[in-house]
């Protein structure tokens, strides 16, 4: 099917329409005898063709930069918390998990935010508690979650299980200051 050769074959076709013809003969052959590119020709297969596959992959990087953009937020967060500027960190923290809502300790921090950023503990401890509790969901080795829940629990004076909670913290990491 080589365009010199296909007109002597006695096949009556245009010359252009010869060597596109060519060409993709040649594209598949190099698809399908090289490892790499039969992969991916399958991916592109699987997910309904070369626009899906593209529309998935901008979907991929999409939310890949949301992680990213979130765990900005979440380190700016802390570095505010040390600072003690709780309403910056609870507005980095709102975005941390506005972009990244599966991340277990971006809801910690959250809540423990909104808990230090309010005088009326009482009324923001349902909030708080459930904050935490989506957090432990998610991430149940998440010691930031426990020590927080242990603070929770000692506000409301239920000193033993502020004391698990705290044990609890330890045991995930064991060079926790505050809750030794």
């Amino acid at each position: 099917l080589h365009p010199d050769r296909i007109k002597g074959a006695g096949v009556n076709i245009d010359e252009d329409d010869a060597q596109k013809m060519f060409a993709r003969i040649n594209r598949a052959f190099t698809t399908l005898t090289d490892g790499k590119k039969r992969e991916h020709y399958h991916k592109v297969l699987e997910a309904g063709g070369e626009l899906a596959y593209r529309k998935k992959l901008e979907k991929e990087e999409a939310q890949a930069r949301r992680i990213l953009e979130a765990e900005d937020h979440f380190l700016t967060g802390e570095m505010a918390i040390r600072r003690g500027q709780y309403k910056v960190a609870l507005e980095q923290f709102e975005q941390a998990v506005a972009k990244n809502p599966k991340e277990g300790e971006h809801h910690a921090y959250y809540g423990w935010s909104v808990w230090m950023n309010t005088a009326d503990k009482n009324g923001v401890y349902d909030d708080v508690r459930t904050a935490l509790e989506k957090a432990l969901k998610l991430s149940p080795k998440c010691a930031p979650a426990h020590f927080f829940m242990g603070q929770l629990a000692k506000h409301k004076e239920d000193y033993s299980k502020a004391i698990k909670l705290f044990e609890k913290t330890l045991k995930l990491n064991p060079v926790h200051k505050d809750a030794q």
